[in-house]
């Protein structure tokens, strides 16, 4: 995620300078990506916070609520990057 301007500032050097299919490219993998690790990260910790729970309702929640987040949060930044890339590559 952190990389994603870059991507974005080197699809436009690739483009000529312009804002070109490189750089539509890599802009949908950015938005893709947030928006898959922001809802990657929202059910893994859903999912966390119960599987925690069942471990003990106060101790065993929260940990499992973050870490649940983060594991989810990064596979759905993965998955939401490649559909954001596929979608904008599918409509040129």
């Amino acid at each position: 995620m952190a990389l994603s301007g870059l991507d974005i500032y080197n699809g436009v050097q690739r483009d000529g300078g312009t804002y070109g299919v490189n750089a539509q490219i890599a802009t949908g993998k950015a938005v893709g990506e947030i928006a898959g690790a922001y809802a990657g990260s929202e059910t893994g910790a859903a999912i966390g916070a119960f599987v925690g729970g069942l471990f003990g309702a106060g101790v065993g929640a929260v940990p499992g609520a973050i870490i649940g987040g983060i594991i989810g949060g990064w596979f759905g930044g993965q998955a939401g990057a490649s559909a954001g890339e596929a979608a904008v590559e599918h409509f040129q």
